[in-house]
């Protein structure tokens, strides 16, 4: 699939479609991203690796054959259910002989990836696991009892509810404040 020429509408688009097809219920809930691997991707294997720092959230090889996903144990259960959910958008948006070449080791010391399919994968993540439909009506009600600001107690009840940070919270409201 070409997405070199999606913008955000394209890609909610596509993810909204991709999430209908493949979660249980019409209705909203909150989504564990590895299991849900798990059920939809012939031959997977999901890796629990510590990896030297926290910077490096997940891995996803995308082979022929075979599909693997690592991913960091220096990262906590709501930031691995991100991260999981964000190889999953590279592995049902992406090819396959581009995934294998994302990530490649130019200088010996850095990994280079390609700035636009990161974008794509983590805003493909939050719009899976944090649907602007559901995420806008659910958060308005709560803005609308601590305005002016956000709370901090909004943020941390978001977080728990859809199962990732408060930090993941905060850039998906950053995301959407023209729609909201």
């Amino acid at each position: 699939m070409d997405t070199r020429y999606w913008n955000k509408a394209t890609l909610y688009r596509y993810v909204d479609a991709l999430r209908k097809g493949i979660c249980d219920s019409s209705n909203f809930s909150p989504v564990d991203s590895e299991k849900l691997a798990m059920r939809c991707i012939k031959n997977l294997t999901i890796e629990k690796i510590s990896f030297l720092n926290s910077d490096i959230c997940g891995i996803l090889y995308k082979g022929n054959y075979t599909t693997s996903i690592a991913l960091n144990t220096k990262r906590s259960p709501e930031m691995q259910n991100f991260d999981c959910m964000h190889e999953l958008i590279h592995y049902f948006f992406h090819d396959i002989e581009y995934c294998q070449r994302i990530c490649s080791d130019k200088t010996g010391s850095t990994i280079r990836q390609d700035a636009y399919i990161e974008w794509q994968a983590n805003e493909g993540a939050a719009q899976f696991l944090m649907p602007y439909q559901d995420f806008i009506p659910r958060f308005l009600p709560l803005i609308a009892q601590s305005f002016p600001c956000t709370s901090f107690q909004t943020v941390d009840d978001l977080a728990q509810f859809y199962r990732v940070t408060p930090a993941v919270i905060e850039v998906r409201i950053n995301q959407l404040s023209y729609e909201i």
